[in-house]
């Protein structure tokens, strides 16, 4: 067993035409990481919200009942984004692991779509393997309370699993084979 891993979180809270994203409170994010991910010590903070220059009206592909959907790259663009607000927060680190993490949590009124095969699935969250940010919808609790047994439903709310998903990526964890 390894020594404990200190983890320092910054949310970023994206804001896209006058909607702000969130995750759940700082204290739930750190009970979250901490149950999911053991041998974990976090701090979390919230930074002031950002704008990002990948997500403008003129970059949706297109715009239905105030709901604006992006494609991958413009994705992977504000990722860069929240990347690189996230280097600026680290002044100097030996390794990516001894580095302030980042995560952009998208509004509500933002979408993004996998389209670079002419696709249209929906991707709630991004991160780079070993890097130090992702971004991931918004969601304001973590845990499914109406769970009250270990079968028959997910004790965490979906957008909290792609939050510690997408977290475990930044901490160089990859898909299985």
């Amino acid at each position: 067993i390894g020594a404990e891993v200190n983890e320092d979180l910054t949310i970023m809270p994206i804001t896209f035409e006058g909607q702000t994203g969130n995750f759940a409170s700082n204290t739930q994010m750190t009970n979250l990481i901490s149950r999911t991910l053991p041998g974990e010590d976090v701090t979390v903070t919230t930074a002031a919200p950002i704008t990002t220059a990948a997500l403008t009206r003129a970059n949706a592909l297109y715009m239905n009942n105030g709901i604006y959907t992006f494609s991958y790259a413009r994705m992977l663009e504000a990722l860069n984004e929240v990347e690189n607000s996230c280097f600026s927060l680290n002044t100097s680190f030996a390794q990516v692991a001894d580095a302030k993490k980042c995560a952009g949590a998208f509004p509500d009124n933002v979408r993004f779509i996998d389209d670079r095969n002419g696709g249209s699935t929906g991707i709630v969250g991004l991160a780079f393997v070993g890097g130090l940010s992702l971004i991931s919808q918004s969601f304001t609790e973590t845990d499914n309370n109406s769970v009250n047994g270990p079968y028959g439903a997910a004790w965490l709310m979906p957008a909290s699993t792609t939050f510690i998903h997408e977290f475990s990526h930044v901490n160089t964890l990859d898909h299985a084979n």
